[in-house]
């Protein structure tokens, strides 16, 4: 995976904001296959209540490929949204 070192840090909500005015959507893809470990790619946040946040992304990873960022609102888990309530760690577990 190759790299090149951003010109300046933006912070992850302005960008989130940003994506969000400049197409009404910002969001992202990412295929998983049994036996892969999305848990290794990325972290979640919240939960139980509050909306699902991604807080790491790994580099190289399939989630970073697809464009995810740290920040990014989980909005559905194989085109699910039945993940109310349920904690981040628990979220994470039903991708696969």
């Amino acid at each position: 995976c190759n790299f090149e070192a951003p010109d300046e840090v933006v912070d992850p909500d302005e960008e989130w904001n940003q994506r969000l005015r400049g197409s009404g959507a910002a969001g992202r893809l990412v295929a998983y296959e049994s036996g892969d470990r999305p848990q290794d790619d990325l972290h979640l946040r919240g939960g139980a209540g509050k909306r699902v946040v991604v807080s790491f992304v790994r580099r190289c990873s399939r989630a970073e490929q697809a464009g995810v960022k740290t920040g990014d609102m989980l909005v559905s888990i194989n085109g699910r949204k039945d993940f109310a309530g349920l904690r981040a760690e628990d979220v994470l577990r039903r991708i696969y």
